[in-house]
């Protein structure tokens, strides 16, 4: 890094501005894209109706399926462009000293019986902790609140010193952090994953499972049958309507707990894939220093 920091962080930030420019530009002409393919299957069945249509949609549903693909990288990719740009608004922002009132504020942490939190502003709005923290989850939040609340030997601060030398010239390795947990500012909550982990089975017995797998098979199969096939029998056509309603059945009956089991799941994957692809020295220092290095019982707790 040649520049001064300030200037470093402008041109990098000009750079992926245009990039973010350009994936948004190109999401939106995929989307076009996948406009003009579904209505080319509609004018497909106009001109040809149904039953000698249908076979023809085969084409348009493949490319239908490619560009939703590719329009979910695009917009993969320009939301990591937009977390880049936040990343080094954040950081010009900082070294403009124009921080207070966009970070956390660390609140949570405050104790009224501290000897010296509430002297030193350690928390609050306007806080050390506000201008200090960049974390992404609850527990690096709450290692750098004890960081703060209780003091050090000297050989851990000359370490973490050491640690902050090392990683300032890596622009690259922080912003690929911050890109990677831009959005989940809630984080890893771990009382969270643990009841997610432990919770019971709401959706019956795996025989129950299997039967309604098995329901879902033979409904497809007859409506398939029936939309795409030969001319069907008035007993499958009844068959096909039966089963469906069966399926919208079951599918009342079990929509409070599958309700249940998708809001349960979506924070925990949230927090499960920041944890399964944040692979980082830093982290791995963290665990070395925690296996290496006794902590007090409260710490422990």
């Amino acid at each position: 890094m040649s520049l001064p920091i300030d200037q470093e962080y402008g041109r990098r930030l000009e750079a992926r501005r245009q990039t973010l420019a350009d994936r948004e530009r190109a999401q939106i002409r995929l989307s076009n894209v996948r406009l003009a393919i579904a209505g080319s299957a509609v004018l497909l069945l106009i001109v040809l109706g149904w039953r000698a249509g249908a076979p023809w949609l085969v084409l348009p549903f493949a490319a239908f399926v490619v560009a939703a693909i590719i329009h979910a990288r695009l917009l993969n990719d320009r939301d990591r462009a937009q977390s880049a740009v936040a990343f080094y608004e954040r950081g010009l922002a900082r070294l403009a000293h124009d921080w207070i009132g966009r970070g956390s504020t660390g609140e949570r942490f405050r104790e009224a019986d501290h000897p010296f939190a509430d002297d030193l502003d350690l928390f609050g709005r306007g806080s050390a902790f506000e201008l200090l923290s960049t974390s992404r989850t609850r527990a690096g939040e709450d290692v750098l609140a004890s960081w703060l609340l209780n003091p050090a030997p000297p050989d851990e601060i000359r370490a973490r010193q050491g640690a902050v030398a090392e990683l300032a010239p890596k622009i690259d390795l922080r912003e690929s952090i911050a890109v990677l947990g831009d959005g989940l500012r809630v984080g890893v909550d771990a009382a969270l994953l643990r009841g997610w982990a432990t919770s019971p089975h709401r959706l019956g017995q795996p025989a129950v499972r299997l039967a309604l797998l098995a329901l879902s098979v033979v409904t497809g199969t007859l409506l398939a049958w029936w939309w795409f096939g030969p001319e069907p029998p008035i007993l499958v056509v009844r068959a096909a309507i039966i089963l469906a309603g069966v399926e919208g059945l079951v599918a009342l009956w079990y929509r409070r707990q599958v309700h249940h089991v998708v809001h349960a799941v979506d924070p925990a994957s949230r927090d499960l894939e920041l944890l399964s692809t944040s692979r980082t020295r830093a982290g791995e220092d963290v665990l070395a220093s925690w296996l290496l290095n006794p902590a007090p019982p409260d710490e422990i707790r």
